[in-house]
């Protein structure tokens, strides 16, 4: 599981994020979390998308997955 997220962002509290991630590690299930310090929910969207991007593309080419649990 990819979850990318701006520690700024207006809409979504980073916490949320964080939490959701740390239940998913607490599972076993490998999640990379990738927080960017400058920015809101808007910018966050388009320098989130690459990283999006490219996680989508290993996956469908079943390269394993990094984890920062």
């Amino acid at each position: 599981m990819l979850v990318y997220h701006a520690v700024a962002d207006e809409f979504a509290p980073v916490d949320a994020a964080r939490a959701l991630a740390g239940k998913y590690c607490a599972a076993g299930i490998p999640v990379q979390r990738v927080e960017h310090s400058f920015g809101e929910h808007g910018t966050e969207a388009m320098v989130g998308l690459p990283t999006a991007l490219t996680y989508l593309a290993d996956r469908f080419a079943a390269k394993p997955a990094a984890s920062t649990c």
